[in-house]
């Protein structure tokens, strides 16, 4: 990432993408807490990043905290929300491809402190789900990128089945004992 500016209107054209995800009664889970580049707030989230992302976030233009709601109000009460982190997801792939679409870089990672993420944006685990981190920038060219990284993608077979589930997880939890 180049670590150049992306303006208002453009980043609001990538988040405005994430509304128009499915959502079962419309409740629309997903929360967004974003940090743009040179900015305090921008620092304080970079710090929440494992020090391998931390690196290469520093050229982001703007950094992005993906959360799901836990609860929401239907007819007057207050309801579990079986389906955040699902539609969430979807809402944060809209994001991304919207992005994409600009020619921008949105990249997701996992690589973060949960804890300290939760502390210092004071949300609480009973009313929110904290799911990843997002740097968007723009992209650099091939010369400027500090690494490629080519990601090696698994096969259908591996997780379309036809008919019948196969258990493809290799500490065999699943297993019945007999």
């Amino acid at each position: 990432m180049t670590g150049q500016p992306i303006s208002d209107a453009e980043l609001g054209s990538v988040f405005e993408a994430a509304k128009w995800a499915p959502s079962a009664y419309n409740v629309q889970p997903w929360r967004f807490v974003y940090a743009k580049r040179n900015t305090s707030r921008f620092d304080d989230l970079l710090r929440l990043l494992v020090p391998a992302n931390s690196v290469w976030c520093r050229q982001a233009s703007v950094l992005v905290i993906v959360f799901a709601a836990n609860y929401y109000q239907y007819k007057g009460r207050t309801q579990v929300q079986k389906l955040n982190v699902f539609e969430s997801g979807m809402a944060c792939m809209s994001m991304l491809l919207e992005a994409s679409g600009r020619g921008l870089l949105a990249h997701p990672m996992s690589g973060f402190d949960v804890d300290k993420t939760y502390r210092l944006l004071n949300v609480t685990r009973k009313s929110h789900t904290v799911l990843a981190f997002v740097a968007i920038g723009r992209r650099a060219d091939t010369e400027h990128r500090p690494y490629e990284l080519i990601s090696q993608r698994h096969r259908q077979n591996v997780f379309v089945f036809r008919d019948r589930f196969v258990n493809t997880d290799p500490t065999d939890a699943d297993v019945k004992q007999s």
